[in-house]
C-alpha cells in the first residue's frame, strides 16, 4: 500500500537508533518472570504508537526503527488503518494491523499483520488480540485475510506446516472461515489459506 519499501531501509533509517528510542539506545526484550501482564490497547492512533517502543521479533521487518516507523506510515495514510497492541508498560510486545485500503474501494477489511514477541507466544496473547480487534470494528464489517509463505518470522521461522496450522487455528477461532487460498498463489504455495469473516 506504498507505506513502505526495503530501500527505505538503507537510505533512511540510523542502525543505531531503536525503535521509539533515541540513538544509541536500544529497545530490551521484556523477560515475562519480571513483566506483568500485557495489557491491549485498542484503536491506537499515530500520537501513541509515537510513544511506544517496539519489541524485537513483534513484525517481520528486522530493524526496529523502520518497523516502527512503517505502523507510523499505516497509520497517517487514508486507508482507515487500525492498530491494537499489546504493551508491558511502553513497550509493544504484540500487535494487530488491518486496513480498509482507499485504493481498493474499501469492500472488506484486510487483516494485514499479527505478531507477537518470541517471549510473549505460545501463551494465547496473539489470539486475544486478533479477537479483541475483530471485536472492537463496527458490526457488519467484512474480513479478508490472506496467509503465505510470506507471512512468517524471517529470523526464527518455523516449519511451513506449523506456520499455516497456527495461522488457521488463530483466523478460526475469531471467528474467520478458512480455506485454501486458490488461483496462482495457491498453486505456488498449498498451504496458504485464504480467511473471511462477515
Amino acid at each position: 500500500l506504498g507505506w513502505w519499501r526495503a530501500t527505505d531501509d538503507l537510505l533512511n533509517v540510523d542502525p543505531t537508533s531503536a525503535a521509539g528510542s533515541p540513538a544509541g539506545r536500544s529497545a530490551s526484550p521484556v523477560d515475562p518472570a519480571d513483566a506483568t501482564t500485557p495489557v491491549i490497547l485498542n484503536a491506537v492512533d499515530a500520537p501513541t504508537w509515537a510513544r511506544l517502543t517496539l519489541a524485537p521479533g513483534v513484525l517481520p521487518i528486522a530493524d526496529l526503527a523502520a518497523a516502527h516507523a512503517l505502523v507510523i506510515a499505516a497509520l497517517r495514510s487514508p486507508d482507515e488503518v487500525q492498530v491494537a497492541a499489546a504493551v508491558v508498560g511502553s513497550i509493544v510486545v504484540g500487535v494487530v494491523v488491518s486496513a480498509r485500503p482507499s485504493a481498493q474501494g474499501g469492500a472488506l477489511r484486510q487483516l494485514l499483520a499479527l505478531g507477537v514477541a518470541p517471549d510473549h507466544r505460545r501463551g494465547g496473547l496473539a489470539t486475544a488480540l486478533l479477537r479483541e480487534h475483530v471485536a472492537a470494528s463496527p458490526g457488519g464489517t467484512g474480513w479478508s485475510a490472506v496467509v503465505t509463505l510470506a507471512e512468517r518470522d524471517p529470523v526464527d521461522p518455523l516449519p511451513r506446516a506449523t506456520r499455516a496450522g497456527i495461522a488457521r487455528r488463530l483466523l478460526e477461532g475469531a471467528g474467520f472461515q478458512v480455506e485454501g487460498r486458490s488461483g496462482p498463489v495457491g498453486s505456488a504455495d498449498p498451504l496458504a489459506l485464504d480467511g473471511r469473516r462477515g
